[in-house]
C-alpha cells in the first residue's frame, strides 16, 4: 500500500511518477458512475464470474489486497458478480445469496475451487445449496435467502451496475471511483517480471493513491486561508 501522507520531495516525485505510468494502464468511464454506498470513500469494485477461469485465477491476488484494506478508513471494497449467459447468473445469484447470508468467508472461495480446480458443474440452485452444505451453510436457509427480495434487488442491482452503468463486456474488472477501468490486459503492459495480475494490484494501489490525492487536492483548495490578514502597526520613526 502505498503511503497515505508523501512526506519528502523526493516520495512525492517518485509517486507523481507512479501516476503517470499508471495513466497507460486504465481507461475512463464517461460518464462517471456515482458511488454505489458512500461518496467519502474510495470505491473500489471488483467485477468477476465464478463461471471465469481469468477470474479464478486473479481472485486469490485480490482477496489478498482487499485484506490489507480492512484497515485503511477511506478504502471501500466491493465485489459484484456479473451475470450473463449460460451458468453466469445462476452463479451470480450464488454470490449474492452468499453475500446476503454473510457466508463469503465460507463459500465464496470454495465456490471457486469447486468450479475450477474439481471441475464440477452446478445448473440449479439445489446442486448448489448441496455444495455449500459442505462448507457449513444451511442448505434451507440458503435457498430460502436466494429467493429472497434482498438478494433478487442485489442480483438485479449489480446487473445494472456492470452492464448499464459501468458497460463493461469482460471479466475479471476492477472500477474505482466510478472514473477508472482496470483489466489484467492493460496491466499487462506494465514494465517488470510480475504476471499480469500481480501488476494488475499494483496498477490498483496506484490509482486509488492518485484518486486519494485528487480528493487531498480538492479540499485543500476548497479551504479558505488561514493567513492573518491584520494590518502592521506603522513602525516607528
Amino acid at each position: 500500500m502505498l503511503n497515505k501522507i508523501i512526506a519528502t520531495s523526493t516520495l512525492l516525485l517518485a509517486t507523481t511518477f507512479g501516476f503517470a505510468l499508471a495513466e497507460n494502464y486504465y481507461s475512463e468511464i464517461t460518464p462517471a458512475v456515482p458511488a454505489i454506498y458512500n461518496p467519502e470513500e474510495i470505491e473500489v469494485v471488483e467485477i468477476f464470474s465464478y463461471a471465469c477461469p481469468a477470474c479464478s485465477t486473479f481472485e486469490p491476488y485480490f482477496s489478498k489486497w482487499a485484506k490489507e484494506q480492512e484497515g485503511v478508513e477511506d478504502v471501500a471494497v466491493i465485489p459484484l458478480a456479473a451475470p450473463g449467459q449460460g451458468v453466469w447468473t445462476l452463479y451470480a445469484h450464488a454470490f449474492y445469496t452468499l453475500d446476503s447470508m454473510n457466508a463469503l468467508d465460507k463459500g465464496h472461495q470454495a465456490f471457486f475451487n469447486a468450479i475450477h480446480k474439481e471441475r464440477k458443474r452446478f445448473i440449479n440452485k439445489e446442486q448448489i445449496a448441496d455444495f455449500m452444505a459442505t462448507q457449513g451453510i444451511d442448505k434451507d436457509q440458503f435457498l430460502k435467502t436466494w429467493d429472497s427480495f434482498s438478494t433478487v434487488s442485489a442480483l438485479n442491482r449489480g446487473a445494472n451496475l456492470i452492464n448499464e452503468q459501468y458497460k463493461i463486456p469482460f471479466t475479471p474488472a476492477v472500477v474505482i471511483d466510478g472514473r477508472y477501468l482496470l483489466s489484467a490486459n492493460e496491466a499487462a503492459n506494465r514494465p517488470g517480471n510480475q504476471n499480469p495480475y500481480e501488476k494488475l494490484i499494483i496498477t490498483i494501489d496506484e490509482v486509488v493513491q492518485k484518486v486519494r490525492d485528487e480528493r487531498d487536492a480538492k479540499k485543500a483548495s476548497e479551504t479558505p486561508s488561514t493567513e492573518n490578514d491584520l494590518e502592521r502597526e506603522p513602525e516607528e520613526q
